[in-house]
């Protein structure tokens, strides 16, 4: 029997607030070293955007999971009024004794938005603190059994990170294993003798639980040097089928581009941490690797 189709909804809001990212478990030089720029005494700020993404049941009298406009109502009390225009660490009392990093930020956000709307509505909050760095939060509901009763508990917040940069590369398709025509069958324009070439976007995305000292899944910076020295030194300005040894007996597809680059940025990172590739060869073409080796259904 088919089971009632479970739809996912997703409203974005802005706000703007300025912060400092300074941990006083941490020294002044330590600040300095973790949080850089970040760490400025007078501050800086952002135009953040947060996506809240809700799902469940189609109600079959509405045709709604639930009414964008209660959910507009819940960010905006829950989260925009606490703090648009705002100082984070002086005027929104969760701060008071937390870093205020995007992490613990999306942390805030589900915590406040999850009390106003119905238990077990709310799937994920994403944070776009630039257009290059989100952050998103995604917690669950477990069953644990106490004293032969089940208990409903959230998970801890295990959070997402997401880092995006751009290379521009040439390739041409053509596979060895293929006549000519059927490279042209197959690859159509894509395999002009001459190449072709994109601006490639690639989104790596890393997890894990948040350091109570620092604030971080990892430090972006860390993450962003990574992605450079693996990535964009590798394949930035490149002709991919000449220039990158890789490719010499593989047709550079996107597919074979993004196994390429998640073995290579995962080797820089700490095991177990890179938890997705995203590759944008347009804006309509997109495809994700989370490292398995088999598809299992």
């Amino acid at each position: 029997m088919m089971e009632k189709p479970i739809v996912y909804i997703s409203r974005t809001e802005s706000f703007s607030a300025s912060h400092r990212l300074h941990s006083s478990k941490l020294t002044d030089e330590e600040n300095k070293e973790i949080y850089g720029k970040c760490n400025n005494p007078n501050g800086h700020g952002h135009n953040y955007k947060v996506e809240a993404i809700v799902r469940g049941p189609v109600d079959p009298t509405t045709g709604m999971v639930m009414n964008l406009a209660d959910l507009k109502k819940s960010i905006q009390t829950s989260v925009l009024d606490v703090m648009d225009h705002k100082n984070l660490d002086l005027d929104v009392p969760y701060f008071s004794n937390k870093v205020s990093t995007a992490e613990n930020i999306a942390v805030f956000l589900w915590d406040s938005l999850n009390k106003e709307l119905p238990p077990g509505m709310l799937y994920e909050i994403k944070l776009h603190e630039t257009d290059k760095n989100v952050c998103s939060d995604k917690r669950r509901v477990i069953l644990r059994k106490k004293k032969k009763m089940s208990v409903m508990m959230m998970e801890k917040p295990i959070m997402y990170i997401s880092r995006t940069e751009s290379f521009s590369a040439s390739h041409r398709l053509h596979s060895s294993k293929l006549s000519d025509e059927e490279n042209k069958e197959i690859y159509g324009k894509c395999n002009n003798p001459n190449g072709h070439g994109h601006n490639y976007k690639v989104e790596a995305i890393v997890r894990g639980p948040v350091d109570p000292t620092t604030g971080m899944v990892m430090n972006l910076a860390d993450l962003k040097k990574s992605i450079q020295t693996s990535v964009i030194d590798v394949m930035d300005h490149k002709n991919l089928d000449i220039d990158v040894p890789y490719f010499s007996n593989k047709v550079s597809t996107s597919e074979n581009i993004i196994v390429f680059i998640w073995d290579s940025l995962n080797k820089e990172l700490p095991p177990g941490i890179l938890y997705e590739v995203k590759l944008h060869e347009t804006d309509k073409s997109v495809v994700y690797y989370r490292g398995e080796s088999s598809f299992n259904l």
